[in-house]
């Protein structure tokens, strides 16, 4: 497995801080963010949708909570981002909430991790740190 820079940035890739990551993707022109935690709980979804905003962009179109571990949020839809933008955006959201000082669960942090561990090894993400 090879790091990545955010200046390398190619869908999908997993951006990681401080041992919480994200995974970001691009289906058929729209971009995603995938979270393996409480996204809304620990205001994420609030933290991606004030950075889009102050980029002069939409801000978060939707979210879905997917199950306990996983929540699925739209941040572009039609073309309008670029994996380069997408890295940037989601790496400054990231360490918004670094700096609140949130807590995670550390159980789903054990499970994210191994699920990320999976992606990985498959190779169908890259990582950018």
């Amino acid at each position: 497995m090879k790091n990545h820079t955010i200046s390398e940035a190619m869908f999908p890739f997993l951006i990681e801080k401080n041992g919480i990551y994200v995974i970001v993707q691009e289906r058929e022109g729209d971009v995603f963010v995938i979270c393996p935690f409480s996204s809304c709980k620990t205001g994420f979804v609030d933290i991606l949708d004030a950075g889009l905003s102050a980029e002069d962009r939409p801000g978060v179109i939707q979210y879905l909570k997917v199950d306990d571990f996983l929540t699925c949020v739209q941040i572009s839809e039609g073309n309008n981002m670029d994996a380069l933008t997408a890295s940037m955006l989601v790496s400054r959201s990231l360490d918004e909430l670094h700096s609140r000082e949130v807590t995670f669960d550390e159980d789903k942090l054990a499970v994210a991790d191994q699920f990320k561990q999976h992606l990985l090894n498959s190779g169908l993400v890259t990582c950018i740190y």
